[in-house]
């Protein structure tokens, strides 16, 4: 799936790309926790998630995105 949408943002030419529904998220980053999404970006990936959700996300490298909170 992940490759896909890489595709569509190189086809499209767009700057990003932003997943909201839960459980595409989770299938996706792994983040198995409530009131995230990932963006996807021509060079990186990133988990936005609630403060209190952080230690469900997973790390910024191989394994997965980047973590924000608010």
């Amino acid at each position: 799936m992940l490759k896909k949408i890489w595709d569509v943002i190189q086809e499209r030419k767009i700057d990003g790309y932003l997943i909201s529904k839960r459980e595409n998220v989770r299938y996706i980053s792994g983040f198995t926790g409530r009131g995230g999404w990932l963006l996807l970006t021509w060079d990186k990936q990133f988990l936005i998630i609630p403060k209190r959700r952080v230690r469900s996300g997973r790390g910024g490298d191989e394994r997965g995105p980047d973590s924000l909170s608010w």
